[in-house]
Formats: C-alpha cells, sequence, structure tokens
C-alpha cells in the first residue's frame, strides 16, 4: 500500500498507537509504511487536535446574551453610565487644575545639559524630594550627559 491509500481511519489508529507509547519504528513496520509516512500523520493530527481545542474554548468563552433586558432598560443603563464618565472626566479636570505635578509625571526632559549644552542624554535613576506643597515626597528623574557625565535634574536646571 502506498501512504495515500490509507484510509483516514488507519492514520488516525496509527497516531493513537504512537500516543499510547509505541515506538515509530515499530507502528511503522505493523502498517507496512515508512517512518516518514507516520510523522507526517502525526503533524497533520496534532495541527487539527490544536485548532479543534482552541474552538473549543472560543466556544466555551463565548457568552450568550439575555434577551430579557429590554431595549429601553439598556439605553437608560447606557445613558446613566455616560453620565458617570462625565462627572468622573469633570472631577479629574478639577484636580488637575488644583493640584501641581512634578517635573517627572509632566514628562519634562532637558533638552541640553546645562552644564556643557550636549544634546545627548540619558535617564541617570531617581531620587526622592521632600517639597512643603506635597504630602508625599516627590519623585525626580535624575538625568547624565554622555560628554562631560555630569548628573543633573530637571529641578536643579530650572532653579
Amino acid at each position: 500500500m502506498t501512504a495515500k491509500s490509507f484510509p483516514i481511519e488507519v492514520k488516525i489508529k496509527a497516531a493513537f498507537e504512537i500516543l499510547a507509547g509505541e515506538e515509530i519504528k515499530s507502528v511503522a513496520a505493523k502498517y507496512n509504511t515508512s517512518r516518514q509516512s507516520i510523522y507526517a500523520w502525526m503533524k497533520k493530527i496534532r495541527k487539527v487536535l490544536f485548532e479543534e481545542l482552541c474552538l473549543e474554548r472560543e466556544r466555551r468563552c463565548f457568552k450568550k446574551v439575555d434577551s430579557g433586558i429590554s431595549f429601553q432598560r439598556k439605553e437608560k443603563e447606557i445613558k446613566k453610565l455616560k453620565q458617570l464618565l462625565s462627572n468622573a472626566e469633570k472631577e479629574i479636570d478639577k484636580l488637575k487644575k488644583t493640584v501641581r505635578l512634578p517635573n517627572r509625571l509632566n514628562g519634562e526632559r532637558p533638552k541640553k545639559c546645562p552644564h556643557c549644552g550636549c544634546q545627548k542624554i540619558y535617564k541617570n535613576g531617581t531620587y526622592k524630594r521632600i517639597s512643603k506643597d506635597y504630602l508625599q515626597p516627590i519623585v525626580v528623574q535624575r538625568f547624565i550627559c554622555a560628554y562631560c557625565k555630569s548628573s543633573f535634574s530637571p529641578v536643579e536646571s530650572s532653579n
């Protein structure tokens, strides 16, 4: 028999024998085929099993829609959520105006070294600074110049 003339049931049976622990050499001899054919069958079967298991997982994760909830109830809930979101955004805007964020949180990065003027600067750790304006210590980003190797922070360079 050639490899193409094997029925699919025989190929599956051979694959399950290998998965059960038999050697590929003995299974190939039993079905009078080459080991390469058995490897090809196994590759195809593994691929099909993997795809089927993925589909099964997707089917399990798919949630059924509750048809009992009316369209009007959904619209009311959406309107309520939009109102809550709007209130939260207003509160965030109010807090942004009242709280002055430190330089590190504002994302301010110096354009050049204050000592030599080199534009090649890199982050070089952080340190905490105690401020009278804030209840918690401020974390300040440190930078180092690639040319003069001096270390500085934006707070130092702005003072």
